[in-house]
């Protein structure tokens, strides 16, 4: 058996091995003299069965302790076909056999389903288990939960906590892709602490996701810390201002946010357009001409990259809207964090916000 790990990936021998003889069963008397130190271990694999599949490999079903094992678990735990099958499976040797085949199959008198893979690739096997996410259950990240109340309740008194940053995302709302996709950090504590101070482009990402996950006050308070010289959009949260309790907290904010409404009404779109005509290099001006969307004037080759996006700038009004929304929504999704704060990207957002919420 492998030694004691967190439960993750568990591998274990269940009987025999070539460095001690004495330890392989063969005889009806080698499996006596097994049981009882194998209590333990049918123990721990039944207990593991109940929270996810197990493998078993270089044992028949004929194998005694495999089938006693196998005879508690489909007397304690009655599920049906498809999901007592799904929950075990035996690999068995099929010589010359290169592909991984698996059916369904039963053992009449244990009343028991397992998927029957028989294949001679044992390395596929290999390949493919070890590519499996398993995560972690809610019952393993419990066994610490312990350990960090009371991280919290010695520092917590000696004064040596610090405020956390953590997602701005519910959690319970959160799905499985979610989780395969997302960082994510599990925090315990008091929740009025706990802040992810989002950057600038967690902010864009989301100002364009009309799901709204990110809290109206974080929102606010990423906008308030900015410089009145920052080109960023804002309007989508001066409209949802009002839904503020706090009284106080919303005169700060709608204070900064009507000076930066003031700022743009001054300068405008207009503005936007003349100073992003002087930043396309004239040398690219007849290649750009050809384009007749924001994608096209992208996908140009040739061009620097700064020329092309400052040419949509400088040409937004001409294109549809629905394609530049498009546009953005493609570069947001595609492009490195890196890209996405340059100079002509935040000008080709703060344009495109200014000609739609006009």
């Amino acid at each position: 058996m492998a030694p004691k790990t967190n439960d993750y990936g568990e591998l274990y021998k269940i009987h025999g091995s070539i460095k001690d003889i004495n330890s392989i069963c063969i005889t009806e008397k080698d499996y006596k003299q097994n049981e009882s130190k194998l209590a333990i271990v049918n123990a721990k694999i039944l207990s593991n069965l109940t929270e996810a599949p197990i493998l078993f490999l270089g044992y028949s079903l004929t194998d005694e302790n495999i089938r006693s094992l196998l005879s508690d678990y489909s007397e304690n735990i009655p599920y049906d076909l498809q999901e007592a099958a799904a929950r075990i499976g035996v690999v068995e040797y099929k010589k010359g056999e290169q592909s991984i085949q698996d059916v369904v199959s039963s053992i009449p008198d244990l009343g028991m389903h397992y998927t029957k893979i028989s294949t001679d690739n044992y390395k596929e096997i290999y390949d493919t288990v070890s590519k499996i996410e398993q995560g972690y259950l809610p019952s393993e990240i419990a066994k610490y939960e312990g350990l960090f109340r009371k991280i919290i309740e010695v520092k917590g008194q000696e004064n040596q906590l610090q405020s956390v940053l953590a997602s701005f995302v519910d959690i319970s709302q959160t799905t499985s892709e979610d989780l395969k996709n997302k960082n994510i950090v599990v925090a315990f504590g008091d929740d009025k602490y706990i802040y992810k101070i989002p950057s600038y482009v967690d902010y864009i990402k989301e100002y364009f996701n009309s799901k709204n996950e990110m809290p109206l006050e974080i929102a606010l308070t990423f906008l308030t810390n900015q410089s009145m010289r920052t080109d960023i959009p804002f309007n989508k949260y001066l409209s949802r201002i009002n839904d503020l309790i706090e009284n106080a907290k919303r005169d700060k904010y709608i204070h900064k946010l009507t000076k930066w409404e003031k700022k743009y009404k001054e300068s405008g779109l207009d503005n936007f357009i003349e100073i992003s005509k002087t930043k396309v290099s004239k040398m690219y001006l007849q290649s750009l001409k050809t384009a007749h969307s924001p994608q096209e004037v992208y996908d140009l080759t040739g061009i620097k990259e700064y020329s092309k996006i400052y040419y949509i700038i400088s040409n937004i009004r001409d294109f549809d809207e629905t394609e530049i929304r498009t546009f953005i929504n493609n570069i947001l999704e595609k492009k490195s964090d890196n890209s996405l704060n340059k100079t002509e990207y935040r000008k080709l957002f703060m344009a495109y916000c200014l000609l739609i919420e006009r």
